[in-house]
Order: C-alpha cells, then sequence, then structure tokens
C-alpha cells in the first residue's frame, strides 16, 4: 500500500455508513490521508455519538460485516445489543472490511460533538464525509504523546502548511 493510501476497503465502509445514516467523523490516519498526509495506516478510527439512535443505525451493518472483537482473545462477534454498547468508550474490531476503531471521545479534542465541530467535509466522488480536520488531528497526537503519533506531527503540520498555502 503507498505510504498515502486508506486500507483498501475504507471507502466501501464509509459508503455503507453513509447509506445507513450513521453519525460519525473520520479520525486519526485515514482522515489524514483524505486531506493530502502522506503516512501509512492499516485501520479506520470514527468518533460516533454512543447514542441509542446512532447504535441501532451502526450495529446492524457491523454484525452482518461479521464484526468481532479484536483485543479480545476469543474474538466474539459483535451482537446488536444497542443497550450493552451504549455504556462503552471505544470499540476495537476486525470486519470483513479490515479494522475499524470506533470512539466515544478524541484525546485532545472532546466527545463526538466537539470533534464534528473541529470536522472539514470531504468530497470522495460519489459520497462526502466528515473528517476530524488536520488541526484538530495535531492537536490530538500532542495529546496522546505516543511515540507513534509524534512520529507523524512534522507530515500532519507540513501538509497543514500546505493546505494553508504556506
Amino acid at each position: 500500500m503507498p505510504a498515502n493510501s486508506t486500507p483498501p476497503a475504507s471507502g466501501e465502509l464509509l459508503h455503507r455508513l453513509i447509506d445507513s445514516r450513521v453519525d460519525f467523523v473520520v479520525v486519526g490516519g485515514v482522515a489524514a490521508v483524505l486531506q493530502g498526509a502522506s503516512i501509512l495506516t492499516i485501520d479506520l478510527d470514527l468518533c460516533i455519538p454512543f447514542s441509542p439512535e446512532n447504535l441501532s443505525r451502526l450495529l446492524p451493518l457491523l454484525v452482518d460485516m461479521d464484526a468481532r472483537f479484536r483485543a479480545h482473545p476469543d474474538r466474539p462477534r459483535l451482537t446488536n445489543d444497542v443497550e450493552r454498547f451504549a455504556s462503552f468508550r471505544l470499540l476495537l474490531l476486525e470486519t470483513a472490511l479490515g479494522p475499524v476503531d470506533i470512539l466515544r471521545e478524541i484525546t485532545g479534542i472532546g466527545d463526538f460533538d466537539e470533534v464534528a465541530r473541529a470536522s472539514t467535509e470531504i468530497d470522495l466522488g460519489e459520497f462526502r464525509c466528515r473528517v476530524l480536520g488536520l488541526e484538530g488531528l495535531i492537536s490530538t497526537k500532542r495529546a496522546v504523546g505516543r511515540d507513534k503519533d509524534l512520529r507523524v506531527l512534522a507530515e500532519l503540520e507540513a501538509t497543514l502548511r500546505l493546505r494553508s498555502g504556506g
């Protein structure tokens, strides 16, 4: 996979989320790549509201994609249990379309509403979706502070300068 590409099935998964009317913002590596950053990413990170309404649209879609808990040793299948998952903060899943991380909030930004305010809409040809803006991605990478996050800061900052005309 080229250094500035998204995981192969990301587009299909995003399209399905939009068709299912799931409320989400793309965050993480895919959001950076969609805004021109040259980084490698292997999963799709999403911030969503964990409301019963949104989960009732999301969970059937994930169940249909044979979603399994990636971090659990037995890798159990995800179920369509809205009540159970409404209290979760994070879902680390492997699906038929690849790995997906679903987060309630983003470090350095806040909950879904704050992430949505920091997002921008991207035209992907067949559809449009919201992605966390480069400024927000930079803020969260700094706030998290892991080595892998700090390594991409220079690329994100350079991409922001290029997009800003500087």
